[in-house]
């Protein structure tokens, strides 16, 4: 998967869950936008004193050849590696609904695209990628699924063209990484 040099890092939940407004602006984030058209609007808050980011969003999914979610994000330029813990809330009723990291080629609903994503009804952690803009995402072709269940923190890297995903779950080392 190729992206320009200048290309989407984010954030991403697709799910409704509650958010908590905390602070104004996005942390290191530039914007939070609505992918696609969901039904129900996402919203985002930064809380600074914790260090937290609550993020409140809906949508048909991330797979297929379009996307519905709300997303955290600032473009950037080479390589990069980013961590975070993640979360949800409250149990929920959707088993693949999800949070993680996402790289985009732009904002638009069908963009190629990487995820590192954990799912917080199955509790399945997925790396999962859209080739080219508007291909239909294939089983299991574009998608790598991690033996760990219920994954905490998520890593994500870019060296040149290789993603690396890396996963922990809370009081446990780093999985082995995952490249694509």
């Amino acid at each position: 998967m190729r992206f320009k040099s200048i290309f989407f890092l984010g954030i991403f939940f697709i799910a409704i869950a509650p958010a908590k407004a905390q602070s104004k602006g996005f942390g290191v984030f530039d914007t939070a936008v609505d992918i696609g058209k969901p039904k129900i609007s996402g919203s985002s808050a930064y809380d600074a004193e914790n260090q937290a980011y609550h993020i409140k969003g809906a949508g048909y999914n991330i797979w297929f050849n379009r996307d519905e979610f709300h997303f955290l994000t600032k473009r950037i330029q080479g390589d990069f590696i980013v961590t975070a813990d993640f979360e949800f809330p409250a149990a929920g009723k959707e088993a693949h609904r999800k949070v993680g990291w996402m790289v985009r080629e732009n904002l638009n609903d069908d963009a190629a695209h990487l995820s590192a994503t954990y799912h917080g009804g199955d509790g399945l952690t997925v790396a999962q990628w859209r080739v080219m803009r508007g291909a239909y995402m294939r089983d299991p072709q574009d998608e790598i699924f991690f033996p760990k269940k219920r994954a905490r923190t998520i890593q994500l890297e870019r060296k040149g063209k290789t993603y690396t995903m890396r996963i922990a779950n809370w009081e446990s080392p780093c999985s082995p990484p995952v490249h694509r």
